[in-house]
């Protein structure tokens, strides 16, 4: 009896059920398989024919989730349950989104999986939680993207020109932040409080015109919100002594706290530091009036010595809401910046002078460039949003940057206005059609003997996107005209002379086409009609397919074409002119596929793209030993007040280029354990080839050359006739391994192989068949991009690398000439090793409102080198302080 009871008892404490049932798609009826089944005490899930068996014990809710399909919750207690009940349940598909809003490759707001080209993001975390101060530091940590001397590169669509010519168009908020004079980025005029930065990746030049062929670089600031925010940020940074000790030029070798309150005093010059303090004050004024204000300071003893940085900044933001007409917005956006900043272009030597640019002589000082430069951005603007979905938009811009050297002007400017009109005229489509104007001269009376050019751009474009359910159709097209006006026919460099010995006789005369061509008193150049075509396929819930194919131009800047050095004396370096630098233009193409990954608190994406780029008449920047003559006198003799040769550099049109590769990136915001995680990084791998060294390098036959006197008696010499022309993917395919050892020596001071030129024969097949003869100069092929940060109660931690393989090739020049000036080891320098960057950060938050955030950048003190004779930073310290109310 007692036992009865406590049956009893325990079947009505315990009631036990047993659900079975199978769960299905809502539309087709397929089982679906792996169903999260979930009440309060137990789980299961379905199997391959989308079948449960489930044992309820006092549940009383049954919960069924599927990746991609809405989840069901099922009450127990309205069910009539028996000891086996059958419960069938179809789930409905859900659309999963990642929560991404981009505006720049459309020109309206649309999210990032729908969009048919490769776009990626920053957020403002990864830039303030790294204390970047200068938004070149933020655009890095994107994978595929490199940034030297201050001119980027997507995709190693460029390599090095010293800020001369940028092919990636740079934005903020819509309006260009490149200058007239030399398509150059002023990187630190850019504010670094920011809503988010979009990089498209691949020619965007039918919304964005010139200088887009490569991508475009959005950086979109926020407005204000209901709420008043105030945000400041101080922080100060010293370097860590370099792994190779005797190159330090300054004297702490060791880190001590008390250097980072030093750096705000006086005695700190002797040493690499930085310092800065930013504010922000972000305000909405009743109902239509927001505004934002900001100011920075940062100043920077560089690790190589005397190329220093000290600049100060304000911007200004406002809006007003016409409180009378519905929709009409007027904008006003300001930025002004003063800065000085030092350049270079080589270090000293390759062992105790890497950290110091170059000393031609003791009692010289070395060879920088210094400039000390006012930059201004004034934009107004206005929008109208019609009643019937119009939207119309105006937009002026004044832009400027005016370089000083000794006390001499030189101002870069750029008047530019544009209208954009936007009307969706049936649904599921979008119509864009603008115009863009663009006035820009330089005012420096010497620079180009008493003239002043200007250029004039005109543009027009369109674009139409169209949803056809999960197809999503957007093509465009753009007609560009540019012109320069009063341009210089007269002090022109119109003949280049290559001495190949040390008797000038036995050289060679390069004459430009100056020589035969009118240069008259105006350039022009049309881009045509400039096409875009893209798709999107979203497969399914999660799954988007794209595909695209965009074409470019860019039109060579002033400086490019023009600028020349006053005189041929006393100068290592110096600039020539080549007035009939053609544009260049090209396209590329790419097919890529975007998986979003519902994370269980949080969402993400793997992204995977194949992509080539194919460039005419693409520009690089070429040096050469040279003697210079006048172009109405050839006769007369070299320009220079000395014997010997100049080192000079320009622009050139090398030729046809094809870049070819695969990128494969991913994102997510979620939580581990609880934990919040973000992370984002990617991997690119490319084969940047010079299609006219493709063309004319490898050797067939070789014979053994012997020279007692240069030692080269393991080096073999292409015959005459016996060139083997090679193949652009066969050298892309062949390169996955590893680019061969062979070694190659030019003696007629180009950057091509050629019948007569020498090489070593590392494999012994009597053949040169190295493929980095093939290759653009100064690109990494493999290159990745990796951030994580997570966060435990009041502490922030973050990790983040950077891999770059080595640059495989340089000129010919660099290689060779420069190598006997700072040191035989050139050749091999670190420039051609592949590196790992590891930056660390740590946090602590005191009152949600004050966080003290410590920075390790290159924290296993690595050597490396950006280029040749351009070496990166050692392990640096940065203790910042911010808050925000």
């Amino acid at each position: 009896m007692y036992y009865i009871i406590i049956s009893i008892l325990f079947s009505i404490i315990y009631s036990t059920s047993i659900i079975e049932g199978t769960v299905v798609d809502y539309e087709g009826g397929d089982p679906l398989v792996g169903v999260n089944i979930v009440s309060e005490k137990n789980a299961t899930a379905t199997d391959q024919d989308g079948y449960y068996r489930f044992n309820t014990t006092n549940d009383t809710t049954l919960t069924f989730s599927y990746i991609g399909y809405k989840s069901k919750k099922i009450n127990l207690n309205q069910l009539n349950l028996d000891s086996l009940f059958q419960l069938n349940i179809k789930l409905k598909k859900e659309a999963i989104e990642l929560g991404i809003v981009v505006v720049s490759a459309s020109a309206i707001e649309k999210r990032i999986e729908e969009e048919t080209v490769s776009i990626d993001i920053i957020k403002p975390y990864l830039i303030k939680n790294n204390n970047i101060t200068n938004m070149s530091d933020a655009i890095e940590k994107v994978p595929g993207v490199k940034i030297i001397d201050e001119q980027v590169s997507i995709r190693n669509g460029a390599g090095w020109a010293f800020s001369l010519g940028s092919r990636v168009q740079v934005l903020v908020d819509g309006q260009s932040y490149l200058s007239s004079g030399t398509q150059g980025v002023a990187w630190g005029f850019i504010p670094t409080e920011v809503k988010q930065v979009e990089i498209i990746k691949g020619s965007a030049s039918v919304l964005y015109g010139n200088a887009s062929l490569n991508g475009i670089i959005n950086i979109l600031t926020d407005w204000p919100t209901s709420k008043p925010k105030t945000s400041i940020s101080v922080y100060s940074g010293l370097s860590d002594a370099p792994y190779g000790e005797n190159a330090l030029w300054w004297r702490n070798k060791l880190v001590i706290p008390s250097n980072f309150l030093s750096i705000w005093n006086n005695d700190s010059s002797d040493f690499p530091f930085k310092k800065g303090v930013s504010f922000q004050h972000a305000r909405r004024i009743g109902q239509n009036f927001d505004f934002i204000l900001g100011l920075r300071y940062n100043r920077e003893n560089n690790y190589i010595k005397f190329v220093d940085k000290d600049r100060i900044g304000l911007n200004f933001k406002a809006r007003y809401r016409d409180p009378n007409i519905v929709g009409l917005t007027y904008g006003l956006k300001a930025n002004i910046m003063r800065e000085v900043n030092d350049r270079f272009i080589i270090f000293d030597n390759d062992t105790s002078g890497i950290y110091v640019p170059y000393i031609d002589d003791e009692d010289d000082p070395p060879l920088l460039f210094e400039f000390v430069t006012n930059n201004i951005s004034i934009v107004p603007s206005i929008s109208y949003n019609t009643r019937s979905g119009a939207l119309h938009k105006f937009s002026s811009s004044f832009f400027s940057i005016i370089y000083i050297e000794d006390d001499v002007t030189f101002p870069l400017n750029t008047l530019r206005g544009s209208y954009q009109f936007q009307k969706s005229f049936i649904n599921n489509n979008m119509f864009t059609f603008g115009s863009d104007l663009s006035y820009g001269w330089i005012l420096n009376a010497d620079l180009f003997n008493q003239l002043e050019p200007y250029t004039l751009t005109k543009s027009f474009y369109s674009q139409y996107e169209h949803e056809f359910g999960d197809l999503r159709i957007s093509v465009g097209g753009r007609i560009e005209n540019y012109e320069i006006q009063n341009i210089p026919i007269n002090d022109i460099d119109s003949a280049i002379y290559f001495p190949t010995t040390a008797t000038p006789s036995d050289g060679m005369n390069f004459v430009l086409d100056t020589i035969r061509y009118d240069l008259e008193e105006s350039f022009n150049a049309s881009s045509g009609l400039i096409k875009r075509i893209g798709i999107n396929y979203n497969i399914n819930s999660g799954l988007f397919l794209r595909a695209s194919y965009g074409e470019g131009y860019r039109i060579p800047s002033l400086l490019e074409r023009y600028m020349k050095t006053a005189n041929y004396d006393g100068d290592d370096f110096f600039a020539t002119q080549n007035p009939t630098l053609k544009p260049e233009s090209g396209s590329s193409s790419e097919i890529g596929m975007k998986q979003i990954l519902p994370f269980p608190s949080g969402m993400g994406y793997v992204d995977l793209a194949l992509f080539s780029m194919d460039y005419v008449d693409y520009i690089e920047l070429v040096f050469r030993d040279a003697y210079i003559y006048e172009k109405d006198s050839p006769e007369s003799g070299p320009q220079m007040n000395q014997d010997g040769m100049k080192t000079i550099f320009r622009t050139e049109n090398i030729g046809d280029v094809k870049i070819s590769g695969f990128e494969l990136t991913t994102m997510a915001e979620t939580k581990l354990f609880n934990i919040p995680l973000r992370f984002m990084g990617g991997y690119t791998f490319t084969y940047p080839g010079d299609l006219k060294n493709i063309k004319n390098s490898g050797c067939k036959e070789s014979v053994e050359f012997v020279d007692p006197l240069l030692g080269l008696s393991d080096w073999r010499i292409c015959t005459e006739g016996q060139l083997n022309s090679n193949n652009y993917w066969d050298l892309f395919i062949n390169s996955f391994d590893g680019i061969d050892d062979e070694h190659w020596k030019d003696q007629n001071n180009n950057d091509y192989f050629d019948e007569g030129d020498w090489f070593k024969d590392e494999n012994g097949n009597g053949q040169f068949d190295n493929e980095a003869i093939g290759l653009l100069p100064y690109r990494h092929r493999h290159s990745s991009r990796f951030d994580i940060e997570t966060s435990f109660k009041e502490i922030t931690t973050g990790l983040s690398l950077e891999f770059n393989s080595g640059i495989e090739r340089v000129s010919w020049y660099m290689a060779n000439i420069v190598a006997n000036v700072v040191g035989n080891g050139m050749r091999n320098f670190v420039y051609g090793n592949p590196y790992t960057l590891v930056n660390f950060r740590i946090g602590y938050n005191i009152l949600d409102e004050y966080k003290f955030t410590f920075l390790i950048n290159n924290l296993t003190n690595i050597e490396y080198a950006h280029r040749i004779g351009y070496m990166g930073s050692p392990r640096s310290f940065e203790l910042q302080f911010s808050t925000q109310f």
